[in-house]
């Protein structure tokens, strides 16, 4: 059945603002058909800094709502998407602008600097 399903829609991430569809083999990634950023935070609910990290994504959800769509993904419900996005590590942030990552970090990172990549 997974073969089957190779290059059709793979994973639905439903953010706040909307449905983001992410795909793990096609041109068609998170951030590619809108001009607004998308933040990935990628995390683990076994994972202790990933819950450090829910209230950042949480408040920056809330305060760039609008202006940028932000995905959680948990590695191990969607293990290819973090392949995809080469993640190694959790908590993992990528930042996605027009198909392009412009920013990724891991570990646990203060709301300002995430924010000022966003503004940025």
């Amino acid at each position: 059945m997974r073969d089957i399903l190779t290059g059709l829609l793979v994973f639905v991430a439903v953010a706040v603002v909307g449905v983001l569809l992410l795909r793990h083999d096609g041109p068609r990634t998170a951030g590619s058909d809108t001009s607004r950023p998308t933040l990935l935070e990628f995390g683990a609910t076994w994972c202790g800094p990933c819950k450090r990290m829910e209230p950042i994504i949480a408040r920056l959800e809330a305060d760039f709502r609008g202006r940028v769509d932000v995905v959680r993904v948990d590695i191990d419900q969607q293990p290819d998407v973090a392949r995809q996005y080469g993640v190694k590590e959790v908590p993992t942030v990528v930042i996605v602008r027009n198909g392009a990552t412009v920013y990724r970090v891991a570990g646990v990172v203060p709301y300002e600097t995430l924010a000022a990549k966003l503004r940025s």
